[in-house]
């Protein structure tokens, strides 16, 4: 799922405008429209307003979108830093089913 898409399936559950969520949050309804159309990316700050008004977390968000809309938005550290939490641990999920098969070979 895109970041875009996410931001208006939520706005959408909580029952808001784009009026409404735009100035719940402090920004313009015509760059709200372009962050759900991804036309446009969130500064850092607008990210944090975003996740504030919406009550969601960046672990929420990172969960819920693909691995494009991920690499556009590694400019913001919370998403860099569960980005690179989930590469380590695919990284240790790897190491330990390498291990596991020449283990289990060995056996």
């Amino acid at each position: 799922m895109k970041f875009g898409d996410f931001i208006r399936d939520r706005r959408v559950q909580l029952g808001w405008t784009q009026p409404d969520a735009a100035a719940k949050v402090g920004i313009e309804q015509s760059y709200l429209s372009k962050l759900e159309n991804s036309r446009s990316k969130p500064s850092a700050e607008v990210f944090a307003r975003l996740c504030e008004a919406y009550k969601i977390d960046s672990a929420t968000v990172y969960a819920a979108i693909d691995d494009a809309a991920v690499e556009e938005l590694l400019d913001i550290e919370e998403i860099r830093q569960l980005a690179a939490a989930a590469a380590t641990h695919k990284r240790s999920e790897a190491f330990f089913w390498r291990a596991f098969g020449v283990i289990a070979l060995a056996l």
